[in-house]
């Protein structure tokens, strides 16, 4: 039995055949726009620790890219880094809670991972 390359499987599956070079420069682009969104947030990033206050949040991070809030935790989302590895996207975040003007709870994850073959079917939509 012969094994498929694994872009060619995921262009087969997605009903799409985009070379491997049209994926890698779609990655590219991808990334360099996300980056550009997420400016030098990723420098700050790690100046955001509990205890931090809110109105120092937004001076260094800007508006959250994404709010769950509610009356007694506002919970923020920011996306601070992308990269292309093996195949796949990722985007760097950090999610803050924030409860009486105050950072009381800071996560920092691999928020995003997808193929990159995936990313590009749907931004083809």
């Amino acid at each position: 039995m012969k094994i498929l390359p694994y872009i060619l499987i995921s262009s087969l599956l997605l009903g799409c055949s985009p070379s491997q070079s049209r994926l890698q420069k779609f990655a590219e682009d991808f990334v360099k726009e996300r980056q550009a969104k997420c400016g030098d947030r990723a420098d700050h990033a790690s100046s955001i620790v509990v205890g931090t206050k809110e109105d120092d949040v937004l001076k260094y991070m800007g508006e959250p890219d994404s709010k769950s809030d509610s009356d007694t935790a506002k919970n923020w989302l920011y996306w601070i880094s992308a990269s292309v590895k093996d195949g796949q996207i990722y985007e760097e975040c950090v999610i803050l809670k924030i409860v009486g003007g105050s950072v009381v709870e800071r996560r920092q994850d691999t928020g995003f991972r997808k193929d990159i073959a995936e990313v590009y079917k749907e931004k083809r939509k």
